[in-house]
């Protein structure tokens, strides 16, 4: 069994990561995340697998109105968005 590389690096800049969006290039936070490293490579094949039998597909017209219509209903008095 191939152990995992721990010590590649990974660019989060500009990628929706929060941890390296926050501040500007001239600070370097030091908190770790699991994101701060690659996924096994044996993960990253099974989801490619996974993902190909999935499909697209967008929900159907008016969902989103309904749904939050829904929580509102089941929710009531709790600020839901």
């Amino acid at each position: 069994m191939q152990l995992h590389d721990f010590d590649a690096i990974v660019d989060r800049r500009g990628r929706d990561s929060i941890k390296w969006n926050l501040y500007g290039e001239e600070v370097f936070p030091l908190w770790v995340a699991d994101s701060d490293f690659t996924a096994p490579e044996p993960v990253i094949k099974a989801l490619a697998e996974r993902e190909r039998g999935w499909g697209k597909s967008f929900p159907p017209a008016g969902f989103k109105g309904r749904a939050l219509g829904r929580r509102r209903q089941t929710n009531s008095g709790v600020n839901c968005f």
